[in-house]
């Protein structure tokens, strides 16, 4: 390049638009932009180049493209020709002094002007060329000219407050760029600059802050990042006096006690504002951290004791104020607490003597700025050094102030948290801690304290690390006797923060864990003993045993109830959980003397808990149960120690409930239902105990804490409750007591009247003799006004199921009750109606339909007269429910079919089964006979129940016909009964396409009912074999295996064979009784026909059922007997309902009959 010089010509016109027209080339085409700039470099070797594009830059008349184009290029310019510098591949030519001052001048004059995007641009500009003129004094002018600038402002408001903030903005960015330090020149300019900023402070500031205008309050920002950059770079020449050093920092420290109000103010508004605080933050820490030292020999000589005097504790007060709002959470800002708490902690740094200061900063800024590091886009910026370098800053300011309960040590996390670098953080710490072993123990507690937070954070990254032998030798000898207290606490402190480090070497585990194990056992300090139990409970893994440590265990646990003591009890106790849950009880020796430690432990616990303890004293407590609960299974599992591990369990649990320690009720509950397990009487005992005296002595709602206990209660062991009727009794006196309290929950009211419908299906057929009484009461509770709607749907359900239990019991009663039975079920009617969309699960559904049932068979003087007002609805309603049902138990036969090969069924596979419902009819035959089968936990469709969610009742309710043939049976019965009310039934104009198809199934069973009773040959059979039966279950059974099937008996027995094999068993098992068949065999009658059918088919049906071969010559019957006698071994098998050794003689057959 031709380096300029003041002989140059003057530029025509002619230049100046060839430059223009250059600088006007599109750029939107690569070809175009690198010809414009091969052109451009080319007139850049000419001389006035600079002249033209300042007049270009300058010149409003040119368009706005071209003049940023140019401003471009000038800042390009700069960058390489600026200084003398050799620019590798570049010319060896530099601007010329009288072109520097040229656009120095040209820039100053463009930047205040109103250029709007340019004026950013031109920032660049001006900061790079001060960057480069950073040792020279070229910028001489520029203080008297911003004063200038400032005088000359016009009165107009606005353009004041921009003059202002321009003429400020400048001067930051010039301070900082330029290093004044160096010239005595300036102090004059600065002076009078300073006093041109107060003056024109107080002017345009009123003493209201209120009053300050948007423009105001920014050029309140300007002068602050001004001032700021005068203090850095001015302070050491006496530019300021004390009385305007003492003005500025009371005007500062106004800015800091400025609230600003969120609702009040916009987010623009409160950006400036917190923006003027930090930059009043940063001022004034730079000024404490300068003068105020307890050394003097380390600040300045400039006025400190003025300082001291007049300026520290004024400005110590407001910091503090701040920061405790911070802290409180009053304050959100978390750009200003970084600076603030260096400022606080190297005061404290450099005087350590000051506790008040001391606990500043432990209580106040460590707080605040634990909330300035965790995750917020100001506060990243605030850690931008190197991490370790940061790190190795800043350790030494924080080291004395690592203290127990300190958040110093959450800072240092939190440091190690911010750094990427983990392994050097690592090598950091060892080295900290080597070059304090054994010589400086609060330089050695840092370096461990730093060393376990480096730990911490390589195990919340998942960062694998292998442990060497310096952290063996460096921090096991820590743990030794001759140590400090304190120290040993921090060494088995520290050795915790490492459990993740698994892949360490067997002997460095084995030497860690032998240490720990020493101090556990011998050491005589408290915290020492609580820290190496958390740390070994932290390193427990397989390899423990490995190793053989566990023999030591419970001499360990021995020790627990001497380390006992307010501060360190949940802790021990939760490592003692845990250690009981990770290994088997045969791992830790003799379990009874186990469960002698943690009684000890228990004893000393309550001690501390009726003494007045702590409230951290329960839930220690609660986790001690949870010991007991654990070592009572594993002597479960084992099959060792009942008697002398569970008994003490169970005099523990005993004990919380005797005195009414209602805290631990749950906890003691769930004791004894883990020893329910047992056949230990004096657990039965103690759990009925539990429920009465819940019953009698009641305390809060506590009925769902023992429902498992209750529930295990009520079917681990039938035989033990209704060997006495005063338990049965104490269980019923319970569920009562709390549906009569009004005051009781809704889950309790739930739960309850779910225990007895429990007790009432688990106990079919046993409790004749109260079971009226049951339901005599239900009849008088289902009106209460205080149930909720999940109670009132729990009665009904419960209602139900004792008036369905025994029918014909019932029926006898009802003369008895007289106007309460009248009054109940109507009400019943009226709540099945009104509420059959909130019946969730499948046997709360069929609950529903079984009561419909049982109304209609109801006498007509009992039954409600809306049965057959509102019959229509009535199956309506059914018809809703039946969809549901349908959608429940087919997800009920996908998830048991899938927990059978191992699957887990999702959402997907549900809503595919509901949307494609006829595929699903086509496969019900074979679900029918799945659906009886008890799942447990019944799981939910759709709703939500509440019931179904939380209550864990397993019901043996397999009963004896499924939804279909329930109502077959039913409209059966009233077609021989009340064909009127069977007509108003059977009614389906209302109805939906889908409930019209089910309701169709229903009727076609009734219907082929009448067709199949036509058949002369076999009429007289079937009625015989039915008339046999008291109750419907046989009749149901029998059209249910009947469901679409062809007329002709022989065809349907075929016919079977294309079906599940289960559906053939039962109608071989109740349709074809097997002493009916062992009587007529000989004759040649149906059943020599039906052995005709289905011998074709033997060895398939002896294959799929695996059947055994002990039967096999029994004559004709070989197959039928060998199905019956399969079905004996079923839990709930229609063989007991039929009398067969009495049926086959009370039937006459005759050979007219059976041809």
């Amino acid at each position: 390049m031709v380096t300029s010089s003041d002989e140059e010509p003057d530029l025509c016109p002619a230049d100046l638009e060839e430059l223009v027209s250059l600088l006007k080339c599109p750029l939107d085409k690569l070809q175009l932009m690198l010809e414009a700039n091969q052109l451009l470099e080319q007139v850049a070797l000419k001389p006035g180049f600079l002249k033209k594009l300042m007049k270009v830059l300058v010149d409003v008349s040119i368009a706005p493209k071209a003049r940023e184009r140019a401003m471009a290029y000038l800042k390009h310019q700069i960058r390489f020709l600026w200084t003398s510098e050799k620019k590798p591949n570049r010319p060896q030519a530099v601007i010329s002094e009288s072109d520097k001052q040229l656009v120095r001048t040209t820039l100053m004059t463009y930047y205040f002007e109103d250029r709007g995007y340019d004026r950013q641009v031109t920032e660049m500009v001006v900061a790079l060329m001060t960057s480069l003129d950073f040792n020279k004094h070229q910028w001489s002018y520029l203080p008297p000219t911003l004063c200038e600038i400032i005088d000359k402002a016009p009165e107009d408001s606005k353009e004041e407050e921009r003059s202002y903030s321009l003429a400020f903005r400048f001067l930051y960015r010039f301070l900082l760029a330029i290093d004044l330090r160096r010239h005595d020149s300036e102090r004059a300019d600065m002076q009078r600059f300073l006093r041109t900023m107060q003056q024109r402070m107080y002017l345009i500031f009123p003493r209201n802050d209120d009053l300050i205008s948007d423009g105001g309050l920014f050029v309140q920002k300007c002068i602050l990042k001004a001032l700021y950059a005068i203090f850095m770079t001015c302070i050491d020449k006496e530019v300021f006096k004390e009385s305007e050093l003492s003005d500025w920092v009371t005007y500062m420290i106004r800015v800091l006690e400025r609230v600003v109000d969120i609702d009040e103010y916009d987010e623009f508004v409160q950006e400036l504002w917190w923006s003027c605080k930090k930059w009043s933050v940063r001022t004034i820490t730079f000024l404490y951290t300068k003068y105020f030292h307890h050394d003097r020999s380390r600040g300045s000589s400039y006025f400190p004791k003025f300082f001291e005097d007049n300026v520290a504790q004024p400005v110590f007060v407001a910091l503090k104020d701040l920061l405790q709002k911070y802290a409180n959470y009053e304050l959100s800002d978390p750009r200003l607490i970084y600076h603030t708490f260096v400022y606080f902690s190297k005061v404290v740094y450099h005087d350590g003597t000051r506790a008040n200061l001391r606990r500043v900063i432990q209580n106040v800024c460590l707080p605040a700025v634990m909330r300035s590091m965790f995750p917020s886009p100001q506060s990243i910026t605030l850690f931008n050094t190197a991490p370790i370098e940061f790190i190795q800053r800043e350790y030494d300011v924080y080291r004395f102030l690592i203290e127990e309960s300190s958040p110093a040590g959450d800072f240092l996390r939190g440091l190690c948290r911010r750094c990427g670098h983990l392994k050097g953080s690592y090598d950091y710490a060892i080295r900290c801690l080597t070059e304090s072993h054994m010589k400086d123990d609060s330089k050695t507690e840092a370096a461990l304290m730093l060393l376990g937070y480096v730990g911490d954070v390589y195990a919340e990254s998942c960062v694998p690390m292998q442990l060497d032998d310096n952290f063996t030798n460096l921090v096991i000898p820590l743990m030794r006797r001759e140590k400090s207290p304190r120290l040993r606490s921090k060494a088995c402190w520290t050795v915790g923060r490492y459990a993740h480090a698994r892949h360490a070497s067997p002997k460095i585990y084995s030497d860690i864990q032998v240490a720990l194990a020493d101090r556990i056992l011998h050491d005589d300090s408290t915290p020492v003993v609580v820290e190496a139990m958390i740390a070994q409970d932290a390193l427990m893994n397989d390899d423990t045993l490995k190793l053989g440590l566990q023999t030591l265990f419970v001499p360990m646990f021995a020790k627990f109830a001497q380390v006992i003591c307010q501060t360190y009890m949940e802790e021990v106790v939760a490592a003692l959980r845990k250690f009981l849950y990770t290994f088997r009880i045969d791992h830790f020796g003799q379990p009874p003397v186990l469960a002698g430690h943690l009684v000890l432990v228990y004893k000393e616990l309550i001690k501390v808990a009726n003494a007045g303890g702590p409230d951290i004293v329960w839930p220690a407590i609660s986790r001690l149960l949870g010991c007991f609960e654990a070592i009572a299974s594993r002597t479960q599992d084992l099959g060792i120690g009942y008697h002398e591990v569970v008994i003490p369990c169970v005099k523990v649990a005993m004990d919380v409930f005797m005195n009414k320690y209602a805290l631990l009720y749950e906890e003691a509950f769930s004791l004894v239902t883990a020893t329910l397990y047992m056949d230990i009487l004096q657990c039965h005992w103690a759990a009925l105990f539990f429920a009465y005296r819940s019953a009698m002595l009641y305390e809060g709602c506590i009925f769902p804490m023992m429902t498992p206990m209750l529930r295990k209660l009520v079917t681990i062991d039938k035989s033990w409750l209704l060997a006495e009727p005063e338990r049965l009794h104490l269980i019923y006196q319970l569920v009562m007591r709390t549906l009569r309290d009004p005051d009781q929950t809704s889950s309790a009211h739930v739960y309850a009247a779910k225990l007895l419908e429990c007790v009432v299906i688990e106990y079919s057929g046993r409790l004749n003799h109260c079971i009226a009484y049951f339901a005599e009461d239900c009849l008088r509770l289902q009106k209460q006004c205080y149930f909720d709607n999940n109670a009132q749907i729990m009665i009904a359900v419960l209602l139900i199921a004792c008036l369905t239990e025994s029918p014909q019991l019932m029926l006898t009663k009802f003369p008895k009750w007289g106007e309460l039975v009248k009054d109940g079920l109507h009400y019943l009617a009226d709540f099945l109606l009104a509420s059959s969309c909130d019946f969730h699960g499948v046997h709360d559904r069929r609950m529903h339909i079984a009561g419909w049932v049982f109304l209609w068979r109801c006498p007509p003087e009992y039954r409600p007269k809306i049965v057959v007002d509102q019959s229509t609805k009535i199956m309506e309603c059914i018809m809703n429910v039946f969809e549901g049902l349908e959608r429940a138990r087919r997800r009920q036969l996908i998830e048991f079919k899938n927990a059978c090969c191992g699957n887990v069924s999702d959402s997907d596979g549900f809503a595919s089964v509901e949307e494609d419902f006829q595929d699903a009819a086509d496969e019900n035959e074979e679900k029918r006979h799945w659906s009886k089968k008890e799942i447990k936990g019944n799981s939910e469709d759709d709703d939500k129940s509440l019931l179904e969610d939380k209550f864990h009742f397993v019901v043996d309710y397999e009963s004896t016909f499924d939804e279909y043939s329930l109502l077959s049976g039913a409209f059966n019965r009233l077609a021989r009964e009340d064909r009127e009310l069977l007509a108003k039934l059977s009614d389906s104009s209302g109805m939906g396409e889908h409930q019209r198809m089910i309701f169709d199934k229903i009727k076609k069973n009734v219907c082929y009912i009448v067709i199949f009773f036509s058949d002369d040959k076999v009429v007289s059979l079937l009625l015989s074999i039915t008339a046999l039966v008291d109750s419907d279950d046989f009749v149901v059974l029998h059209f249910d295996v009947f469901l679409h099937l062809p007329l002709d008996v022989f065809g349907f027995v075929r016919s079977l064979f294309t079906r599940s094999p289960f559906v053939i068993f039962e109608f071989i098992l109740v349709e074809i009784p097997v002493p009916i068949l062992s009587q007529n065999a000989k004759k040649g009658g149906l059943a020599k026909k039906v052995f005709e059918v289905l011998a074709v088919e033997m060895d398939d049906f002896a294959a799929v059922r695996n059947v055994s071969n002990d039967l096999a010559s029994a004559a004709q019957l070989t197959l039928f007997l060998l199905l019956f006698d399969g079905f004996k071994t079923r839990e709930n098998t229609n063989s007991e309902r039929i009398a067969t050794s009495n049926l086959g003689s009370k039937l006459q057959f005759d050979d007219v009959l059976l041809t």
